[in-house]
């Protein structure tokens, strides 16, 4: 049997901030292949990257390869709206200015009531694009596609994001059915993400890990 992970940096190890250290073989994708010791895997993680590059990655190299199994852990950098204060955060000027408090407050009460800043950053209908072309190029592969989650925290640093990703989570499910990972019910109460309220730590991607194994073993 073979598996290949596509993922965005939510499948890698984290080296920071000290007290949130994330070892590579506490990664899902890692106790997955643990608990799978006859299982031939590859893994394709682009961090900060869209859909379409990821996606694209697997469909230019790995369709003869013929995984009978797709895990793929991106879409929140797609569904996302662009952020001001990340956007600001890079000038280094602006940097040590959004340092005072009071100063990054009005900037989250700035970009919230900026209507353009809503958008997604990939558009729902290219996103579906996309994931048909991923579902059309490898057809005899079972494809696991993981729900689009952060902790509803998030919406301060990219407002709009709640109502983005569930819109993208509808289209995941319209289009891989059952197959369609669903975590966010699975991670209710409890403390799954890292301060950045995005990235996963080491009980979350325990769950993840966990449900990943679940559904390859009832195939």
């Amino acid at each position: 049997m073979k598996v290949l992970f596509l993922t965005d940096s939510l499948g890698l190890p984290r080296i920071f901030p000290e007290d949130e250290i994330l070892y590579l073989e506490e990664t899902y994708s890692q106790i997955v292949k643990n608990n799978l010791k006859n299982f031939d895997f590859f893994q394709i993680t682009l961090t900060g990257e869209l859909c379409d590059k990821i996606i694209n990655q697997a469909r230019g190299y790995l369709v003869n390869w013929r995984p009978d199994f797709i895990i793929v852990g991106i879409g929140i950098n797609d569904a996302r709206p662009p952020s001001l204060l990340i956007k600001l955060q890079e000038n280094k000027f602006f940097k040590y200015i959004l340092k005072i408090k009071i100063i990054k407050k009005i900037i989250e009460k700035l970009q919230k009531n900026f209507k353009k800043i809503n958008l997604s950053t990939t558009s729902l209908n290219e996103f579906e694009k996309r994931a048909n072309q991923l579902k059309n190029s490898f057809k005899d592969s079972k494809i696991i596609w993981l729900e689009i989650v952060c902790d509803n925290k998030y919406e301060n640093t990219r407002p709009g994001v709640i109502y983005w990703k569930s819109k993208f989570n509808e289209k995941l499910k319209s289009i891989f059915g059952n197959d369609f990972l669903q975590l966010s019910g699975l991670f209710t109460n409890k403390k799954v993400f890292n301060s950045d309220n995005l990235h996963y730590n080491k009980f979350g991607h325990k769950i993840v890990s966990e449900e990943i194994l679940k559904k390859i073993n009832s195939k």
